[in-house]
């Protein structure tokens, strides 16, 4: 201000670390005594701001001199009717789920992973850290109340599946967090490229009953996450909003690089997750950074599962497997992928192979073989097949890559010429001769 006193004051803050701003007050006089009711929202990045002008419209602002913590005490979501893969993302007051849950609805059941992975047990205590599977028999507004985290946070694994949960009330990204193994830090695509973990997370589709990929952990979610080791630890800490690491766009398909999603779904329920190709760093046998786990089915009982079997590659982890990528194929090859679909009950399971325009290089054949009735699909004209589930079902898939691209007819003399023309009887294309 210069000869003139200040005429309004604007109070604001930012929960984005200054990124962008939002109004407390605004006074039209010299009131700087204000009291801020605190928003029920988390940020680990807030600022406040003071901006002033007088009565010469000259203006100035002033904000915080470092960011500070604004956390909820109570976060609410809504739960779907049926099974959801959840977590809270409070450490809560009281572990009894009846204290957490008992006061917003009546009927429902909690269940975690049983050791090892084999099957689930109905719980009655639970924390923030780990997911779990909430059945409910109607659609419920659900609360609880607790302590939200602001610093980094590790959770230990256990080798093979783990149900991890969303641990902030904000998202965070799969690729930032950290892995530790054996005492040393590593980021998550170094810990996939030295077989520490997957790179998979899946959380559940309450609506279509089926398992999706996820690039994100979010507040309330439950995630599938595999370790390939004994003693690996995650670590997640907040990041500022909008600063995220957004997945790479797939890589356009060629000979070395092509895939193909294999979608199995019935009424009720789906498996959306299962897919096969080639890679030029891939090998035939197992790859921790390409062949997925298969996740245990849900507690649904109208599951679907799509797997490729794998008993030959004796991981301690299972032999069921959600992707079979492999090395590229040669010229005038074809390679045939077992896939079978486990379903919890009878009926119709149509697959379904949308994406194999974009998915698969020009020239390459595709053939789905049902080995009950030995039908044959030609996977290039059509992109779906039904057929009625007693529980289990083998299928080939064949893909057969083109002959190379070869010229036939170089220039010419003016005047005659002579050509041969050489059999290869397992390569059968004519080839040129010397001029004579």
């Amino acid at each position: 201000s210069d000869l003139t006193d200040i005429a309004t004051s604007q109070v604001q803050y930012s929960v984005d670390n200054g990124g962008a701003w939002s109004d407390i007050i605004t006074n039209n006089n010299n009131d700087f005594d204000h009291d801020w009711t605190i928003p029920n929202e988390f940020s680990a990045f807030t600022l406040i701001r003071v901006i002033v002008t007088d009565g010469a419209t000259n203006t100035n602002n002033d904000a915080s001199d470092a960011v500070f913590v604004i956390r909820p005490i109570t976060a609410a979501t809504v739960l779907p009717a049926g099974w959801n893969l959840a977590s809270i993302p409070l450490v809560p007051d009281d572990d009894n789920v009846n204290s957490i849950f008992g006061d917003d609805m009546d009927n429902f059941q909690v269940w975690d992973l049983n050791g090892g992975g084999q099957g689930y047990r109905r719980i009655h205590n639970i924390s923030s850290g780990p997911g779990y599977w909430i059945a409910t028999y109607q659609e419920e507004n659900v609360d609880v109340d607790g302590t939200a985290r602001y610093a980094s946070h590790t959770l230990d694994l256990d080798n093979g599946w783990n149900i991890l949960g969303g641990l902030f009330m904000q998202s965070i990204a799969k690729s930032s967090i950290d892995v530790i193994y054996d005492g040393q830090t590593y980021t998550l695509a170094d810990a996939v490229n030295n077989n520490f973990v997957q790179d998979a997370l899946y959380s559940y589709d309450n609506n279509g009953a089926a398992y999706v990929n996820s690039n994100d952990f979010e507040p309330w979610g439950g995630y599938w996450f595999m370790s390939l080791v004994d003693g690996a630890q995650i670590v997640m800490e907040p990041t500022v909003a909008g600063v995220g690491f957004a997945p790479q766009d797939d890589e356009e398909a060629s000979p070395e690089h092509w895939w193909i999603t294999m979608q199995a779904s019935m009424e009720t329920s789906a498996d959306m997750i299962t897919s096969l190709g080639v890679d030029e760093e891939a090998s035939d046998g197992f790859d921790a950074q390409f062949d997925q786990f298969e996740p245990p089915h849900s507690p649904n009982r109208h599951w679907v599962s799509a797997y490729f079997a794998h008993n030959g590659w004796d991981l301690d982890q299972g032999d069921l497997f959600n992707s079979d990528i492999r090395s590229p194929l040669g010229d005038l090859e074809s390679e045939n992928w077992l896939m079978t679909v486990r379903t919890g009950r009878h009926g119709d399971v149509t697959l379904t192979w949308d994406d194999i325009e974009i998915g698969t290089p020009d020239g390459y054949d595709f053939v789905l073989i049902d080995t009950e009735t030995d039908e044959e699909i030609n996977m290039n004209d059509s992109d779906s097949y039904t057929y009625n589930s007693r529980g289990t079902h083998d299928f080939l898939v064949r893909a057969s890559s083109p002959p190379p691209e070869r010229q036939l007819g170089a220039i010419m003399e003016f005047g005659w010429n002579i050509l041969s023309i050489n059999i290869d009887p397992g390569n059968a294309f004519l080839s040129e001769g010397e001029d004579r």
